[in-house]
């Protein structure tokens, strides 16, 4: 017996079907879409992207067929096969999805994946390679392009964000960091970290020994500089002025939408602003993917909703949720400000949660006639710091598990962050709610602790982030980079036991 073909292919056919019989008819909404081919939201959602990916349609959450304005008026002018192809290699590319290795894949799976013919395919490979986003060895295509002649290096701008801890950074960006070396590897450069510590109110630079250095490395050895901002703290006007006046390419990772919005003032051709995290694309996937799941009412959680990178991933979580129209909904459950940043006056001093524990430990070491080595101190203030940090989400976090728990229709949580992920599957747990059964949970970073207890996530693809951030310092003036200011790599979604 022949197998029944599958949700996709069913909604691709009335997709063909419906736009066939009147090529004057849309937009149309992507929820009315799939009720009339009694698919899921988000089956129709995939086989609408590859309609638009094909030039088929047009649109955004109300399609219509390609070439034809909304009002009926006369079609706009639609790019060429190869140019389309073109540009959804180089997305492909820099995201990582069709590589092995350094290699791309063969010519023959290429056709395929994007079912083109040859021809089409040889002129979309021979602009992306005059961008110098691939090499070609014979017959075959490597991955991005090598670094010019000559010995080149990267400078890595990292805020210290503790004294005495040495090159300490989150476990995210020690994860960024791991990938970035990695990239510089197969680009055969080298990577300079220069360590950004605040002094008397103003930003001084360290090498990684903790030695001050006059000025931030420069020379003809340097390809671009590599800003990353990973806290509130790490950002400083004054640096980044000095990186625009180096005349070299900048690439700044913002990890947590805290890149100023009115850029103006770097709007010049050398700087480009990269993220994977800060925007409101993973919450759309997140979104997606929920409903995907069947999760017609789902709950966002956060305790950090005063940061910009909390309310963007709601933001994009709920325009998912909103367009699949009647019947399902979001319902957001917040604290309204960051516990990163939460303070209080004493002795007209503005104190955050991070000095106060310093502050906590600095009299503790001073009460004790024991003499630590430097690294032990720093350990313990590391333990202390995150023990109080810890702490202070639970006690935000739990108020707002308790309501959510009491929404009889809510089948899924998607939390802000895996740490807070992390304290809901513990709150489950505790009041015996299964999971996934009663709720799924869902996060966004992919640490370590979400692998150890198999908690579903977002992973932001570092991997890919640095690859392209590498790409672009070595490779500035190539046309792909020419149109994009603002750089964002999609991530994946995690699958495991929570949802």
């Amino acid at each position: 017996m022949p197998r029944p073909p599958s949700a996709q292919t069913s909604a691709l056919k009335f997709l063909l079907d419906y736009f066939s019989k009147d090529p004057r008819a849309g937009p149309v909404g992507v929820p009315t879409l799939a009720a009339l081919a009694r698919v899921s939201y988000a089956t129709m959602w995939k086989a609408v992207r590859q309609c638009k990916e094909q030039g088929l349609l047009r649109g955004g959450y109300r399609v219509s067929i390609a070439g034809k304005e909304k009002t009926g008026a006369e079609p706009r002018a639609v790019a060429a096969p190869a140019v389309r192809l073109e540009r959804r290699i180089t997305r492909d590319l820099l995201t990582g999805s069709i590589t092995r290795g350094r290699s791309l894949l063969s010519v023959k799976e290429l056709t395929a994946r994007y079912a083109t013919s040859s021809e089409t395919l040889r002129r979309a490979l021979s602009s992306v390679e005059s961008q110098g986003l691939i090499v070609r060895h014979g017959r075959h295509y490597a991955g991005l392009g090598q670094a010019a002649a000559g010995h080149l290096s990267i400078v890595l701008l990292a805020y210290r964000e503790n004294k005495g801890e040495g090159f300490a950074l989150p476990p995210l960006e020690k994860d960024f960091l791991t990938f970035c070396e990695s990239a510089c590897g197969n680009a055969r450069i080298s990577l300079t970290l220069a360590l950004l510590e605040r002094s008397d109110g103003a930003m001084v630079a360290r090498d990684v020994r903790g030695n001050t250095v006059q000025s931030i490395p420069a020379g003809e050895d340097i390809a671009g500089y590599l800003y990353l901002l990973q806290s509130e703290e790490a950002f400083d006007d004054e640096i980044m002025r000095q990186l625009v006046t180096m005349q070299k390419p900048v690439a700044v990772l913002d990890g947590a939408g805290i890149f100023p919005r009115d850029t103006r003032a770097y709007d010049t051709p050398l700087v480009r602003i990269f993220t994977s995290s800060a925007l409101e694309q993973p919450g759309k996937h997140v979104a997606t993917y929920m409903l995907s799941k069947g999760h017609h009412h789902a709950a966002y959680i956060s305790p950090f909703h005063g940061d910009r990178w909390s309310q963007a991933r709601y933001e994009g979580a709920r325009k998912v949720f909103a367009m699949a129209g009647e019947g399902f909904s979001l319902m957001l459950f917040a604290a309204d400000h960051s516990i990163k940043d939460r303070y209080f006056e004493a002795e007209g001093r503005r104190h955050s949660n991070g000095h106060e524990i310093e502050e906590l430990f600095s009299l503790w070491r001073a009460r004790i006639p024991a003499c630590f080595h430097p690294e032990t101190e720093a350990h313990l203030l590391r333990l202390r710091r995150g023990v109080y940090l810890w702490g202070e989400v639970r006690s935000v976090l739990e108020p707002l598990l308790d309501k959510a728990a009491n929404d009889k229709r809510i089948s899924a949580w998607i939390m802000a962050n895996d740490s807070a992920a992390r304290i809901a599957l513990q709150y489950c747990l505790r009041v015996n709610i299964p999971v996934p059964g009663r709720i799924a949970i869902i996060g966004l970073d992919d640490v370590d602790e979400s692998r150890d207890l198999r908690i579903t996530t977002y992973n932001f693809n570092f991997g890919a982030v640095a690859a392209a951030i590498v790409h672009y310092l070595l490779h500035p003036q190539s046309g792909y980079w020419q149109r994009r200011r603002i750089v964002e790599i999609e991530g994946r979604i995690v699958e495991r036991s929570t949802t």
